[in-house]
């Protein structure tokens, strides 16, 4: 039975202007060009897996990571892989909002309740697993052994939190930019619980590569 890899990789840093704010699914930026550079830097000195084929949120940040890490390489875009929509959040910080009610109320409840004009916890795990799945089935039915999927922290987060085996706390999922985690699964698995397990870490180095 063929085992299917998939990584799962989070897009560049974005402007330092942006720190600290709810960059969700409706605030599309691009990344900042220090994020652009430390990308191609990236991927000269370290190892990312040379997939057969590649998916990508349809924002922008991951677009232009896509074609930073993969430049001459085509990318299928999944819509539901884009970052949480934060509704009339987006784009504000912590002190910005700290005194705002329906703020207050959201983060009390433990950020689960639906966001005004955004979506909840609960609709944004089904839609990420929506996504997640639509790339698994994609490449099992295809024969894909290798597929990277390029994506936001929260995504990635979400997703491992989930479905991946060994178990960790949510936030121990979080990944830096440019980095993230393979995961292997099989159709058996998937079909009993739609069950993944943690590979390895990425990027690598080049020697730890050697032995992938």
């Amino acid at each position: 039975m063929k085992t299917y890899k998939i990584h799962l990789i989070r897009h560049g840093r974005l402007d330092p202007c942006h720190n600290g704010k709810y960059i969700g699914r409706k605030t599309d930026v691009a990344l900042s060009s220090e994020g652009m550079s430390e990308l191609k830097e990236m991927r000269e000195k370290l190892w990312y897996p040379e997939a057969d084929v590649i998916f990508t949120s349809p924002l922008f940040r991951c677009v232009q990571s896509a074609h930073a890490l993969y430049p001459d390489r085509n990318y299928m875009v999944v819509d539901e892989l884009a970052e949480c929509d934060f509704g009339i959040f987006e784009n504000r910080s912590y002190e910005e909002l700290k005194k705002d009610e329906q703020f207050v109320n959201w983060a009390k409840n433990g950020m689960k309740d639906a966001v005004p004009e955004g979506e909840s916890g609960l609709e944004f795990a089904q839609r990420c697993y929506t996504g997640f799945a639509k790339v698994a089935e994609y490449i099992m039915k295809a024969g894909i052994e290798d597929a990277v999927i390029i994506t936001h922290g929260g995504v990635i987060t979400q997703i491992m939190a989930s479905l991946a085996f060994p178990k960790r706390e949510f936030y121990n999922w979080n990944v830096d930019n440019g980095c993230g985690f393979t995961v292997t699964t099989t159709p058996q698995l998937w079909m009993s619980g739609s069950v993944i397990e943690l590979y390895s870490n990425l990027p690598l180095r080049h020697d730890d590569s050697e032995n992938e």
